[in-house]
């Protein structure tokens, strides 16, 4: 997968598995997504399919992203008001930005009843890659379509929040193809939008001689001379702030040490034998997890801040500070590990790295983890309007940890100001729970 590596066995379930097995096209083909929606049983989902299968005829890779298996991973826990509809939607619109970033081609079905989500969603992939696809059947024929009989069950009252019946679904004003699926047949309806795409300049007609070959292109685009020239960029970024002093406050800042305190008390109570701190800056945290862990292997990607940390000491207990980027540690080889702390790294991870390739640090993460570990995540949200900052954000990364098998222990949002300015941490703690552990190992 990202990186040329691939996720350990029995250490991801089926849905996020599936997204991450999402195929890049590089050369001059730029990558796209066709956005469905609809009301329940419109005929999205059919229509995605078969346009799945035309474009792959092109030579292209396809990745399709259904709302109700999202929901049954990605999304699960979610319900149906509209702040956990919006969260759902935005989450796939997350995922589908970050393919066509990687110039991948990405087709979504899912009902999204509101048009101010839908228009989010195209501002992250971006107008000129971005097409929204009406189907627009109406209400009566979706429920004659029905075979499981739940819209009559909605009419009953027996299910509530079911859009078109007891919630609304808002019809897109800025559709880029409407389609009427009672005059035309599911593979017209596709070929319609095929042909839109080819006209739109997004896909060559069929027959057109392609720019390069896939097989060749995918470890291109994921290899390991990308990913060691991101880490080189980020090392000179981070090495650059830490040689003109503290750049955040983080040692100085009483928002820092509140936060800092907070996440030490969640974790109290439990003597650690091992832990892996990543992104340990000057090694404030370090020398508080000292106190409760018998060894601490401590990460940080700029040198300077790791020399500071070893200046400062490492508080009670057995600390090693290491320089290097947590992309190119290997945590199986020196795990297992007791506790992992991720504070305040998924916002830098992922404002270098791809979705995939924090998924797949996720997954490797949970694989070195000891029976019964733990990971502690920090993540401040507010303060900009940077879109890694957005709380919605921040929890589709927290729900990568669920999907790689992580069980959620504790959570709770930590609020402060700091140089005037409001904002809260979400911190989570995860356990690696012997059951599940016990259920991986027989696949």
């Amino acid at each position: 997968m990202a990186n040329d590596k691939q996720l350990p066995e029995g250490s991801s379930r089926s849905g996020v598995a599936a997204i991450l097995k999402i195929s890049s096209d590089s050369g001059n083909r730029k990558g796209f997504c066709v956005w469905f929606t609809g009301l329940p049983g419109a005929g999205k989902s059919t229509i995605a399919e078969i346009l799945g299968s035309l474009v792959m005829e092109h030579g292209r890779k396809v990745t399709l992203l259904d709302g109700d298996a999202v929901r049954t991973h990605l999304s699960k826990g979610l319900g149906f008001s509209k702040e956990d509809r919006d969260t759902n939607i935005l989450r796939i619109g997350f995922v589908a930005a970050e393919i066509v970033r990687h110039d991948g081609i990405v087709i979504c079905a899912a009902i999204s009843p509101y048009r101010e989500a839908r228009s989010r969603v195209r501002l992250m992939v971006g107008e000129d890659c971005f097409v929204l696809v009406y189907v627009a059947t109406p209400i009566e024929v979706c429920e004659k379509r029905d075979p499981k009989g739940m819209h009559a069950a909605a009419r009953r009252g027996e299910i509530k929040n079911f859009t078109g019946i007891d919630d609304p679904y808002e019809p897109p004003l800025d559709a880029d193809i409407v389609l009427d699926t009672l005059s035309e047949p599911a593979e017209a309806d596709a070929r319609r939008v095929l042909e839109f795409l080819s006209q739109k300049g997004l896909l060559g007609r069929h027959g057109e001689p392609q720019d390069k070959d896939d097989s060749e292109s995918v470890p291109e685009m994921h290899g390991m001379a990308e990913r060691e020239l991101v880490g080189r960029k980020a090392q000179a970024f981070f090495e650059d702030l830490w040689r003109h002093g503290d750049p955040w406050d983080l040692e100085s800042s009483e928002f820092e040490q509140a936060k800092y305190a907070r996440q030490l008390a969640i974790l109290d109570g439990r003597r650690y034998a091992r832990a892996l701190e990543i992104g340990c800056g000057a090694g404030r945290f370090t020398r508080l997890l000292a106190g409760i862990a018998d060894q601490v292997v401590a990460l940080d990607i700029a040198p300077t801040a790791v020399a500071r940390a070893q200046a400062a000491g490492g508080g009670h207990g057995t600390v090693e500070f290491l320089a290097t980027n947590i992309m190119d540690y290997d945590p199986r080889s020196e795990g297992p590990w007791d506790l992992v702390v991720l504070s305040e790294t998924i916002y830098y991870l992922g404002w270098l790295y791809s979705f995939f390739d924090v998924a797949w640090l996720a997954s490797e993460l949970f694989a070195a983890s000891g029976r019964g570990g733990r990971l502690l995540m920090a993540n401040t949200c507010g303060g900009g309007d940077d879109g890694l900052l957005h709380p919605w954000l921040i929890r589709t990364y927290r729900d990568l940890f669920l999907n790689v098998g992580y069980r959620l222990e504790i959570e709770e949002v930590f609020r402060g100001t700091k140089n005037g300015v409001d904002f809260e941490v979400l911190i989570s703690l995860f356990a690696k729970a012997p059951a599940e552990i016990s259920a991986s190992a027989g696949t």
